[in-house]
């Protein structure tokens, strides 16, 4: 429940309109920054003069908050903005970590997972044979078939060699390991148990010493 500001009789606390005196009644919500009350519809809190979006929904506790609301200032949940649509005033949120595309978390995170290497990996290989085919033929027009071949794997192989150490040493970080462990992996056998390990290996649950999670 809560007092109308006109009247001052009870009313509850999600009416808009008073039933008793029939004045508009704003609902106050908490400002995620200095966690004080503020009109819904304010676009700066009162208190604090930080820039306020239009309200939502906490998906866990169902208070509304606004928009721009990272932790939820009732239940104290993560609250992440996927897309905001001004037009519309669409808001679409989630709880926890925002999901990114694999180039972004490759690029963001000093550890990545099995699959995420695996497939990054495969889209690099794909990606730097066409590229060696492409320049093999663009400089070497004339070169025989068998020669070909062997020139696009020579490239393949050094196109190959920045990517595949940076890849190893974040998935050697994922599994708390140092980066310089890639190392051993042109040691023959040793490469073969390391790339066993690096592809079905459980990286640390948790933050480890280069970083957090990256499934969290």
């Amino acid at each position: 429940m809560k007092i109308c500001s006109e009247c001052a009789e009870k009313i509850l606390k999600s009416a808009k309109i008073c039933p008793e005196c029939d004045s508009v009644i704003e609902q106050k919500i908490l400002c995620p920054f200095c966690i004080e009350e503020t009109f819904e519809n304010s676009n700066n809190c009162p208190h604090c003069n930080s820039f306020l979006q239009k309200s939502i929904s906490c998906p866990e506790c169902a208070e509304k908050i606004f928009g721009n609301s990272e932790n939820c200032p009732y239940c104290d949940s993560e609250v992440k903005r996927l897309e905001i649509n001004n037009t519309s005033h669409n808001y679409n949120i989630e709880v926890g970590k925002r999901r990114e595309g694999l180039f972004a978390r490759v690029k963001n995170n000093n550890r990545i997972g099995r699959l995420d290497c695996f497939l990054a990996s495969f889209m690099w290989g794909i990606l730097s044979l066409c590229i060696a085919f492409l320049l093999t033929f663009i400089f070497f027009p004339r070169i025989s078939t068998h020669d070909a071949g062997d020139t696009i794997g020579i490239l393949t192989f050094l196109i190959n060699i920045y990517p595949n150490i940076y890849l190893l040493r974040k998935r050697f970080h994922d599994l708390n390991y140092s980066g310089w462990m890639y190392l051993f992996t042109f040691i023959p056998i040793v490469n073969i148990i390391l790339g066993l390990i690096l592809l079905f290996g459980k990286g640390t649950d948790g933050e480890n010493q280069y970083g957090p999670d990256p499934l969290r």
